[in-house]
């Protein structure tokens, strides 16, 4: 070897160590090519964040700024993913829906204490898991790697991570930012390497040509700007959502809802949204919902326009040939209010007629019917107040099925519904039983139970399933497992009997544990017989009885 061929190998060690071990940005594995998106709008979208030693703590503020600026233009029409990455994958979220849990997600990032390099391998890897054909990584990095897992070396294993989320139909696209911290040598040629050689110099409309970007840190907040006009600029996009109680999130209303824009008609995608393209600057856009049998319009928001007094639609909407409005309309979903009519319910008098207009929670019943009102305060729906003196408060134990419930009236009567009957006033009949019986019961559930808590009893889990499918009608899987289906439910009879299982303790939202004041409501419920007082209130840590693990 000669001392010029030494020399060289002395220098690429050395400057490897150093992080620029990548220099000459080259790679013994083939760039797969980038694929074309045919639709940008509406795709799932993961953003890749460098949070290495080379970046310092205010190039970290900058890239959540301009990270949330971008969340805030693509969303909720995009789901976005989030993968913080240095040494290894620090945190990642997977593609959500929701704003503000994608949001606490980007401003989660920062400096650990120990030393942090640069993996592309680990973060591509991890984003690879998040996406499928027709979506988009965005890896944003101020340096080359210098580190990997496994095998092979720091360029090759990014590539080879790179080339799996491109064949996968997903597309790359890198941006290189020069930080003001330590610099980490970063190369295009590596930028290149892992995303394709389409070079996009200042402002960009189109993802499809646009590789790989490199630039000062100070310009990436233009950049993802025209990101955004890329992916979903000159769009309306309209997001679907349920309102699901007082105090619980909404949730996406999924595919099929009917969205008219400008007097054509657009269905909700998977992602619960419809996205319309306008490539010119539009004043005046209309959009209004064709609502759904027994999902009333709760509530409009809209980047601009107006809407139409209550109704389900907003006005004079302006969009520009570059920019995105979001709306986002919520409906109530069903049976929100314990005792929704069920057209299967048939009654055996004619003084059984349940009101069409009005919520049946038996603890806000209307014991006035026939005299017509609404409740002074439904429990899933606070907005509904009374309208008349009638509606005052049960004075006497009534039926708890919210599909066989007796208004009140003054004559006993059953309902004949499934395998048993149900009635209205003196002891509550359970299937398979018929008027004039006499029932015994006792205990229903004397276990404490909690969402994912290796501890709970699947048997006392299954009964409580059962118990809110028969009584709120909640559709749960009666498999003994306490998953987030039987915590929402859990929750949403808490606040329905609120001052029975919250109010004791001092609390005004559900917790969805199944403790004290909740299992002795479901007792007595379950048995009125038992008629058991409020328990004294201990704090589960100082309860040998509640699962520990």
């Amino acid at each position: 070897m000669s001392k010029v061929s030494s020399f060289v190998s002395m220098l690429t060690m050395v400057l490897s160590v150093l992080g620029f071990n990548a220099l000459t940005a080259q790679a013994a594995v083939a760039t797969a090519p980038n694929p074309t998106l045919g639709q940008s709008c509406g795709i799932k979208v993961v953003l890749i964040l460098d949070s290495s030693d080379s970046m310092s703590d205010a190039d970290i503020t900058t890239v959540k700024n301009d990270a949330n600026a971008l969340v805030g233009s693509l969303m909720p029409a995009n789901p976005i993913g989030v993968i913080d990455f240095d040494t290894q994958v620090v945190n990642s979220l997977p593609p959500a829906t929701d704003i503000t849990t994608v949001t606490n997600a980007i401003n989660s990032i920062g400096h650990t204490n120990a030393t942090e390099s640069t993996n592309w391998d680990a973060a591509l890897n991890k984003a690879s898991t998040m996406v499928g054909s027709g979506d988009l990584v965005v890896i944003i990095t101020d340096g080359n790697p210098t580190t990997h897992d496994g095998s092979g070396n720091d360029i090759d294993n990014a590539v080879t991570r790179a080339n799996t989320i491109k064949n996968m139909g997903a597309r790359v696209l890198a941006i290189g930012i020069n930080s003001s911290g330590t610099q980490g040598g970063l190369n295009l040629g590596n930028l290149e390497l892992i995303s394709g050689t389409q070079v996009a110099n200042g402002t960009f409309t189109n993802i499809n040509t646009a590789d790989v970007y490199l630039g000062d840190i100070s310009t990436l907040g233009s950049v993802l700007a025209n990101l955004t006009t890329a992916l979903c600029g000159g769009q309306l996009t309209v997001s679907k959502q349920l309102y699901m109680g007082e105090g619980v999130a909404t949730i996406p209303g999924g595919a099929g809802w009917q969205f008219v824009v400008n007097g054509n008609t657009y269905p909700t995608d998977n992602n619960s949204s419809i996205s319309v393209p306008f490539n010119k600057d539009t004043n005046g856009i209309t959009v209004s919902e064709v609502t759904q049998t027994n999902f009333p319009f709760r509530s409009v928001s809209c980047a601009n326009g107006t809407q139409t007094g209550d109704q389900p639609e907003v006005t004079g909407i302006s969009i520009t040939k570059k920019t995105t409005v979001n709306c986002t309309f919520v409906n109530t979903q069903p049976d929100m209010c314990p005792g929704d009519l069920d057209p299967g319910v048939q009654t055996s008098s004619a003084n059984c007629t349940v009101p069409p207009t009005l919520c049946t929670d038996p603890t806000a019943n209307n014991v006035g019917y026939p005299i017509p009102c609404t409740f002074t305060k439904c429990a899933y729906n606070p907005d509904i107040l009374a309208s008349s003196s009638a509606c005052v408060a049960p004075t006497s134990k009534l039926c708890t099925d919210k599909k066989a419930n007796n208004m009140g009236s003054s004559l006993p009567c059953t309902y004949n519904r499934g395998s048993g009957s149900h009635v209205s006033s003196g002891s509550i009949l359970k299937p398979g039983q018929v008027l004039g019986a006499v029932t015994s019961c006792g205990i229903y559930v004397d276990k404490f139970l909690k969402k994912g808590l290796k501890g709970n009893d699947p048997a006392a889990v299954g009964k409580i399933q059962s118990f809110l499918n028969d009584y709120t009608s909640s559709g749960l899987n009666v498999d003994g497992k306490f998953g987030p289906m039987t915590d929402a439910a859990l929750k949403a009879f808490q606040l329905a009997h609120a001052d029975k299982i919250l109010t004791p303790w001092g609390l005004t939202k559900p917790t969805g544990i199944f403790y004290l004041t909740t299992q002795t409501a479901v007792n007595n419920i379950m048995c009125p017989t038992l008629d058991l007082p409020i328990p004294v209130l201990t704090p589960m840590a100082q309860n040998p009885l509640f699962p520990k693990f």
